[in-house]
């Protein structure tokens, strides 16, 4: 057991980290341990208690520096997941923009007043279709119009209700008709059905298709209207 005091073991300690520097060299310390700088008894401890210190101090940072690297492919995986696009041919946005841009400038010349519309609905080849739901439909709805709710309009359908793409429609929808909230609940200008009905109807190929364009109050209105299932 040394009889050294803590203070002449703390200054072997200094030495010690003064002989081992920053380079790490370890025997070079221990050399210089040896010298006649240091008093033989206690330094020992005191160089192997500081060699395991710095010892310890480089595993803890060789381990945060791993750590994160062991984590580097899960992250990478999920970022790659995030940023690749979910892939689903049946599922096509830019082709919908792009017919929604020419249903828009060809909807410009079919939109009727409410003469026109009267006028046209009478002559043949015309239907009128409603695409309300069928509830909304039973509540109030124009004379002869057919019902095929928006969510059911798909090639099968309109295949069984228009067999002839060069049919005439005629459609309408909630904005048209003020004072019946019931019957006609007000959709958001930007969200109305007349929109999606005709790009629709587009894009599956009818572009005989004309819209009843005004907002008329329905008390008011030349159309005649009647309640019930089709």
């Amino acid at each position: 057991m040394s009889t050294r005091s803590k203070t002449e073991r703390g200054g072997d300690v200094q030495l010690f980290s003064q002989a081992h520097g920053r380079d790490g060299n370890y025997a070079w310390a221990i050399r210089s341990l040896t010298s006649h700088h240091f008093n033989p008894a206690g330094t020992f401890d005191a160089c192997f208690n500081h060699i395991f210190d710095n010892i310890r101090d480089r595993a803890m940072n060789y381990k945060s520096l791993m750590l994160p690297a062991l984590f580097l492919p899960f992250i990478a995986t999920v970022s790659a997941q995030e940023t690749q696009p979910v892939a689903n041919p049946a599922i096509d946005m830019p082709a919908y923009l792009q017919v929604a841009q020419q249903a828009a400038q060809h909807r410009e010349t079919h939109r009727l007043t409410e003469a026109e519309f009267i006028a046209m609905s009478s002559e043949p080849n015309t239907v009128i279709l409603d695409a309300r739901s069928a509830e909304k439909y039973a509540e109030l709805h124009i004379n002869k119009a057919v019902n095929l709710s928006f969510p059911d309009i798909s090639v099968d359908s309109l295949a069984q209700l228009f067999p002839d793409k060069n049919v005439r429609i005629l459609i309408y929808c909630n904005n048209n008709f003020a004072n019946a909230p019931k019957a006609f609940p007000t959709k958001r200008a930007d969200a109305s059905l007349n929109i999606s009905t005709y790009i629709s109807l587009y894009s599956y190929g009818y572009k005989n298709v004309y819209e009843f364009g005004p907002l008329v109050e329905i008390e008011k209105s030349k159309l005649e209207f009647v309640s019930g299932k089709k």
